[in-house]
């Protein structure tokens, strides 16, 4: 039987309840015990500097597969490439010493059996750096309807995707656009109406073919939006294109939860959901293997909340219903880990505004905070905050760069200091921090700062 390993999560105090893997008896052979083969569960890891973890390395003996403990009761050698980078004890801790890439091995004591793993070595003090220029990956820029940037991702195929919610009589419509970074314009869109807000979409590169994951099944709220996505659906860009909820083929459920977000890590196999549960009272993170998630059978549910759409100038008559809907149902999977962020806690992870996540290598950043009264007299906030799956809070930062109000004006990015923090992703050790900027003129405008986080600060 394959062991699952389950994390219970609670940031606010770092606490990990793990299950323990055992034998199904006391008494094991020595053949038995023999190491058959080793493989680490990420391709990649990243370390911060002076970040100290136990990378988690699955044992396949006679008896089933387990987690290697610092026990090492195996009796293995480990190594690293560079000592330097990242160094490794006897019994596997792995230290991030100074900014760059080492690899780590682990060999059975006759060295017939091995693993190894590349681990890069960040630096999160970037974050700190005050602005300039070169942090500026892209700004200035209307996006559709001069309305705020949700979301976003950088595409394989070069190209910045940016979510965005219509405005008047179009704010039924999540909008993906799609433009190269610096073009003043957009070059396409497609139109995804009653599909909820846009928050934090994924790109998934399929061949040649572009996917997106993004929540469908939204609920129209009071003031007239849509929000509270019930599914999340993984859709192929197509440019021009409109999708209703129940054109999306391909669409993922958690019973009992709402506002589904989706970040994933193709490379190492990992998708990250973050939803809430009925109420907004509590949040949730819950991770899988992303080719199992993939591979769920289909199946017709009804969804566990009721939601009304409809009812715009020229559309469809308003209906409320709990429909029926084809999805892979996540239930009959178990997490890798489950988090649950704590609520109404002063300066801890989860206690302000979800604005967008992503996971990869091993850590989960999280990205949190509200622009300012577009006023020019109080500041906006942003702050990062990075953990590992075990739930230990690595690092945590206000970025510096929307503090100052003289610095953004100068750059041209805001003569107000409205940056409302929207999306955050990491790509090949450049974490991208994204933005809807403000000024008098009252146009919404798409900015992304850029650190690399392989850079010394």
């Amino acid at each position: 039987m394959k062991n699952k390993l389950l994390f219970c999560i609670l940031l606010s105090s770092a606490i990990c309840c793990t299950t323990s893997c055992s034998t199904d008896s006391d008494e094991v052979s020595p053949a038995d015990q023999t190491v058959e083969s080793m493989v680490f569960s990420s391709r990649m890891y990243d370390l911060f500097t002076e970040e100290e973890t136990l990378p988690e390395l699955n044992i396949r003996t006679g008896s089933g597969t387990e987690l290697y403990t610092v026990e090492n009761k195996y009796g293995l050698n480990w190594h690293s490439s560079t000592p330097a980078i990242v160094s490794v004890s006897d019994n596997g801790i792995i230290r991030g010493e100074t900014v760059g890439t080492s690899r780590i091995s682990a060999r059975t004591p006759d060295n017939m059996k091995q693993a190894s793993l590349s681990v890069n070595v960040l630096q999160s003090e970037q974050l700190d750096r005050p602005l300039t220029r070169d942090m500026i990956y892209t700004s200035g820029h209307m996006l559709s309807d001069n309305s705020v940037m949700q979301s976003f991702d950088l595409g394989a195929d070069g190209y910045l995707y940016c979510s965005q919610v219509g405005r008047g009589d179009n704010n039924y419509n999540v909008i993906i656009i799609r433009k190269q970074a610096n073009a003043a314009n957009y070059e396409s869109r497609m139109l995804l109406p009653y599909a909820g807000h846009g928050n934090n979409i994924a790109l998934e590169q399929d061949g040649a073919d572009m996917y997106v994951w993004v929540g469908s099944y939204g609920t129209r709220s009071s003031e007239g939006d849509y929000t509270l996505s019930q599914t999340m659906a993984r859709i192929k860009y197509v440019p021009g294109m409109t999708l209703k909820p129940s054109e999306c083929y391909e669409q993922y459920w958690i019973p009992q939860r709402r506002n589904l977000q989706a970040s994933i890590d193709p490379s190492n196999d990992i998708i990250l959901f973050w939803c809430t549960n009925s109420n907004y009272s509590t949040r949730y993170i819950y991770l899988y293997r992303l080719s199992e998630v993939k591979a769920l059978p289909e199946s017709s549910e009804q969804l566990s909340f009721s939601i009304t759409w409809g009812g715009e100038s020229g559309g469809p008559a308003s209906v409320t219903e709990k429909p029926t809907v084809v999805v892979k149902n996540l239930s009959q999977l178990e997490p890798l880990a489950t988090i649950t962020l704590p609520q109404n806690s002063p300066l801890t992870v989860g206690s302000s505004g979800n604005q967008g996540h992503d996971v990869k290598n091993g850590k989960i950043y999280y990205y949190e905070g509200a622009g300012n009264n577009n006023d020019g007299t109080s500041l906006s906030t942003a702050t990062v905050s990075i953990f590992d799956f075990q739930g230990n809070l690595v690092r945590r930062h206000e970025i510096a760069a929307i503090q100052d109000m003289g610095a953004l004006a100068s750059q041209g990015l805001t003569s107000t200091g409205y940056m409302e923090p929207e999306g955050i992703k990491l790509h090949d050790g450049v974490l991208y921090c994204g933005f809807a900027s403000r000024s008098t003129d009252n146009v919404r405008r798409a900015v992304v700062l850029q650190y690399d986080l392989m850079e010394e600060p």
